[in-house]
């Protein structure tokens, strides 16, 4: 009787003990699926204040290396290389600038444009659109790009525990084309992109960026001065497109004009008139002012060109020629 009744009692503690252990233990929590963390690391990245993005990727073959501190609003400030050429930039407002005018920057754009651009004397900050490859290189500064260039359209996808780059725990989740490794705790940042040198995602090939920085203060401001890289936003550029004796030579000089366009900016143009023979010695000179209000507008400038060596050579007689020169400032002589 008592062994039966302990035997029952054992079994009530035993199944009581099982209960217990397995009231303790639960249900097991199932992690979540690649799927599920490219869509929190998207959902991530979209809600960041800011960030900092470093690497390289290439544009139709060309080989680009970026860094940069962007903020959620869009502003941005970094540099950029391409190839040979680089520069820094800010975004601001909307607007891009870059430190200077080379063909990081130039190329692309209007070739007149480029053209004085390249010349302009001074270190300048220019404001401009970019070329197409600049302007595929900074969508990466833009979250909302993500979705179409890394996130949609994926094949099956696997995730496997790893570290990135900057040698931080991560979840790599994979096809074969993509690897995006996010943060293994939420919200799951995403830490860095990568994509198989086969993959493009249209312009961008071999992208390999890395992601850090997350919602740090970034001051960005415009700077305080700039130059639109636009033939109406450049400094004047004027250009003689002939000249001609403009009536009778005596002995006191000879009446020249000039018909002088604007390639960029307005306002006076300065020209300067030069007789010379035909051994190179100035024989007489003279300069005209002309006002031109509009970009591709036309004035003509006159003025009598004399001096000493202009007398003597009158009477002596000869051959001369005439020589006309705009003068621009803020340009560098061809």
């Amino acid at each position: 009787m008592f062994g039966r009744s302990g035997g029952t009692r054992g079994a009530l503690l035993g199944a009581l003990a099982l209960g217990l252990t397995a009231a303790a233990c639960g249900p097991s929590v199932a992690s979540e699926t690649p799927g599920q963390l490219l869509s929190d690391g998207a959902h991530a990245l979209q809600g960041l204040k800011s960030f900092r993005i470093t690497g390289g990727f290439a544009v139709n073959s060309v080989s680009v290396s970026l860094a940069a501190n962007v903020r959620q609003d869009g502003d941005a400030t970094g540099s950029l290389a391409i190839t040979y050429d680089s520069a820094s930039f800010v975004i601001a407002g909307h607007q891009l600038y870059f430190d200077r005018a080379n063909p990081l920057v130039t190329t692309g754009l209007d070739p007149t444009v480029a053209e004085l651009a390249l010349r302009l004397k001074g270190q300048h900050w220019v404001q401009t659109p970019g070329s197409a490859t600049v302007t595929s290189s900074l969508m990466l500064l833009k979250p909302d790009e993500y979705q179409r260039l890394f996130f949609s359209g994926r094949g099956p996808l696997t995730e496997t525990p790893v570290k990135d780059s900057d040698g931080r725990a991560a979840l790599k989740i994979s096809d074969n084309s993509v690897s995006v490794l996010v943060s293994p705790k939420a919200p799951h940042n995403v830490l860095e992109i990568t994509t198989a040198a086969h993959f493009l995602t249209l312009d961008l090939r071999s992208v390999d960026v890395i992601f850090e920085n997350f919602n740090i203060p970034v001051s960005v401001s415009a700077p305080a001065s700039s130059v639109p890289l636009t033939t109406a936003g450049l400094p004047p550029f004027f250009v003689v497109q002939s000249i001609d004796v403009d009536g009778t030579c005596s002995s006191s000089g000879c009446p020249m004009k000039a018909d002088v366009a604007s390639l960029a900016g307005t306002g006076t143009a300065t020209v300067d008139f030069t007789l010379v023979d035909h051994g190179g010695q100035t024989l007489g000179t003279c300069g005209a002012t002309v006002s031109i209000p509009a970009v591709g507008g036309t004035a003509t400038a006159r003025c009598r060109a004399t001096g000493s060596g202009w007398t003597r050579f009158y009477y002596t007689g000869g051959s001369y020629v005439t020589k006309a020169v705009a003068e621009n400032p803020a340009y560098l002589p061809v």
